[in-house]
């Protein structure tokens, strides 16, 4: 089982959880300790977004290729 939780408090937001969609295709949703239940899809392009800024920033902080 999977959840997802806010670092470094460790206070948990939501538990991941895998399902079949109508196109009979793995899915996953987040079901927040309030109970509702959110696409993970939603948040796909915040959640990359912000890995490649982090990456870009340690790149920047350590040289990346080539520096």
């Amino acid at each position: 089982s999977l959840a997802l939780y806010n670092y470094p408090s460790m206070y948990k937001i939501a538990d991941i959880e895998f399902f079949e969609n109508s196109q009979q295709e793995i899915d996953i949703q987040l079901i927040f300790t309030d109970g509702s239940v959110v696409p993970a899809s939603t948040y796909y392009d915040q959640i990359i977004e912000i890995i490649e800024n982090n990456l870009e920033e340690i790149e920047n902080t350590m040289g990346g290729p080539g520096k």
